[in-house]
């Protein structure tokens, strides 16, 4: 049963996250046409500022106070529960109001100043973004994910209409204005940020109303019935924890999966910020540096993390139940979710990663069309970093749910240096900077990934069956792969278009792959160990 409810949860979450992620590209396609290379290059640009900060107030929250709150839910002690979420509450007021204060007084300090009018819009996000995460992470600690997974289709089908008609207006506001100081293209940067605030503060009261509604339903489960000298503990009333204790605990409990979480998507703010400076020390003028930045984030990166939000959903999903039973000392049942959460994200990214590399060009100029080689160029070469960075994130997950959050920190911070010492290196010997940002963020992904499997290994005392895992995922996707070839060619060739022509290989494809494990369906219900010690 429990491992029923893992996969149900991890496929909401992984649905939500991939429409989301698709809205996203969706989205993205109109707004390259209004604001170009250019423009998306300085939104881009304020964004990356914005989601480090985010990082730190809201992005792992969810996380955080999912972990800490499942270990209440399964000590039936309702009573704390409620006071946590207000603990909860208070702590992303105070570290979100902080975060979009600072963000509005330094923006012209943290980026350019056509990218700077921007990052000024988003500072209120980071606010309200860090409610909204407590909100998803109090659900999903009642083993509850489809309001999380709505509110996040929500928030991006917002996102998506209001940036590309604020983008649109603005755009066309700047243009018939004579006296404005920055490019129109910036303004139209704004435009889609403010899409951004509006889709936050949608989901946010599609969460509110979703908790009010079902506050009898909770009460409920809040109304201790067994009597104070009850034979068992578990099921007596609990003594409400003082606040300060609460607060206390979120910090220690939080603390570590904001660091790592941090650390681990800094690699792309670190990027922006070496790549502009580079960009201007060797006369790129500032157009040439935004567009060229814009085809890496908002074209390149925006496609990669479409399948690794697949693995994002599954760690999500995974983290309450594996640390309840890592509390419990269930190491059998830790070593199957973590078995099942990895062969899940094996099983979509491994096809993902041929599918980006035989499609690159298509793809990049059916949905961005007359953009330059340098982006389909990046995504054949980038691909590879899907499987890397899907696996690494589902072990960073169990690593912190398993206490191991030092390990978890050690090995991102290991990672992020190699790969900066890569790319700052590089580029003082090769002018190419497309492709040392990308071959530096699969160096990033690589290290990351086989320093947790190396974590993993040595802390259960055991072999990750390597082998096991991807061997049937890369014989299904090689075949998958001279499909795709194929069908991509003889359907262009006839004359459909490539539109038309994507949309059939791609079905094709998925098809053919998903057809070899037909016949032995049981590819995510083996175990990824090879013991060879029994751990204590």
């Amino acid at each position: 049963m429990k491992k029923e409810k893992f996969l149900v949860h991890a496929v909401i979450l992984a649905v939500a996250g991939f429409v989301s992620r698709a809205l996203g590209l969706l989205y993205a396609i109109p707004l390259y046409h209004i604001i170009g290379e250019e423009g998306n290059g300085y939104y881009g640009t304020a964004y990356e500022i914005y989601n480090m900060l985010l990082l730190i107030t809201a992005y792992s929250m969810p996380m955080a106070i999912s972990k800490i709150m499942s270990v209440y839910v399964a000590e039936k002690d309702y009573v704390n529960c409620k006071r946590l979420l207000r603990t909860c509450l208070f702590y992303v007021v105070l570290v979100g109001g902080a975060g979009g204060i600072v963000t509005y007084i330094f923006a012209d300090s943290l980026v350019i100043e056509p990218a700077a009018l921007s990052l000024r819009v988003m500072a209120p996000t980071i606010f309200f973004s860090g409610l909204l995460s407590v909100l998803r992470g109090y659900t999903q600690a009642h083993n509850t994910m489809v309001p999380t997974a709505l509110s996040q289709i929500v928030e991006q089908l917002f996102n998506a209409i209001f940036s590309i008609v604020l983008a649109l207006a603005l755009v066309k506001y700047a243009t018939t204005q004579s006296d404005t100081e920055l490019p129109p293209l910036a303004y139209g940067a704004m435009g889609s940020s403010l899409g951004t605030l509006i889709g936050v503060l949608t989901a946010l009261t599609f969460m509110i109303v979703y908790i009010m509604s079902t506050k009898k339903t909770r009460a409920k489960l809040y109304q201790q019935t067994t009597p104070v000298n009850t034979v068992d503990s578990r099921n007596a009333p609990k003594k409400p924890e003082p606040y300060f204790r609460l607060f206390r605990v979120i910090f220690m409990y939080a603390s570590p999966i904001i660091i790592t979480s941090f650390l681990y998507n800094l690699c792309t703010t670190l990027d922006m910020k070496i790549f502009w400076n580079w960009a201007m020390e060797n006369g790129y003028s500032q157009e040439t540096a935004a567009s060229i930045f814009g085809i890496y984030s908002r074209q390149y990166l925006v496609l990669i993390n479409l399948p690794i939000a697949v693995a994002s959903a599954v760690s999500s999903s995974m983290m309450p139940g594996l640390s309840v039973s890592f509390s419990s000392d269930e190491i059998e049942d830790v070593k199957a979710r973590i078995s099942k959460a990895v062969r899940s994200v094996v099983l979509i990214a491994v096809p993902a990663v041929v599918g980006l590399m035989v499609l690159a060009k298509p793809i990049m100029q059916t949905l961005f069309k007359g953009t330059s080689d340098a982006a389909s160029d990046a995504l054949t070469l980038g691909s590879v970093s899907v499987l890397f960075f899907s696996v690494a994130t589902v072990l960073n997950c169990g690593l912190q749910a398993m206490g191991k959050s030092f390990i978890a920190i050690k090995n991102v911070a290991r990672a992020l240096i190699i790969h900066v010492l890569y790319v700052v290196g590089m580029l003082n010997v090769s002018g190419s900077v497309m492709g040392i940002l990308v071959s530096g963020s699969i160096l990033y992904s690589m290290a990351m990934c086989f320093a947790n499997i190396q974590s993993l290994e040595k802390y259960f005392g055991c072999r990750l069956r390597i082998i096991s895992v991807i061997g049937k995922p890369v014989i299904a996707s090689g075949l998958m792969g001279v499909v795709t070839v194929s069908s991509m060619s003889i359907l262009t060739g006839v004359g459909l278009g490539n539109l038309l022509s994507l949309i059939i290989t791609i079905a094709i494809s998925i098809a053919v792959y998903f057809a070899i494990f037909y016949f032995k369906n049981d590819y995510v219900d083996k175990g990824i160990f090879l013991n060879i010690q029994r751990v204590n």
